[in-house]
């Protein structure tokens, strides 16, 4: 998967975005299209569509794609971690925290901690 931004001029209203949407919705996997913004979010699996496709699209609907090849690109939408991976390394987490907090109390960090002794100031 792919994740590209795309400046796009000449849309006037939300009708002009949704044309845009349509358009390209059965050709990528996600698209978010903000005529306020004049810029189209698009993702896009490369083995179905390529950029030049999906600009060419755009602009047979009669609008003006404004973006180099290196302006365009947002990010690879390709997860960092497989879900069990983040299981993994959230139980890391989670044992390291406990860890953290046990030693605390054995070097009796917290022991002249007393919340009796904290007072509200009088209003």
């Amino acid at each position: 998967m792919k994740k590209i931004r795309i400046k796009i001029k000449g849309m006037h209203c939300n009708s002009c975005s949704r044309l845009i949407e349509t358009n390209l919705k059965d050709k990528v996997e996600n698209i978010k299209v903000n005529y306020s913004k004049e810029e189209a979010e698009i993702e896009f699996d490369e083995k179905k569509i390529n950029e030049e496709e999906i600009k060419t699209i755009i602009e047979k609907a009669g609008y003006e794609c404004e973006c180099d090849e290196n302006e365009c690109r947002v990010e690879n939408t390709k997860n960092l971690f497989s879900p069990s991976e983040k299981i993994v390394l959230g139980i890391i987490g989670i044992v390291i925290l406990a860890a953290i907090i046990v030693l605390a109390y054995r070097l009796e960090i917290f022991s002249s901690f007393n919340i009796s002794s904290i007072q509200l100031p009088n209003i």
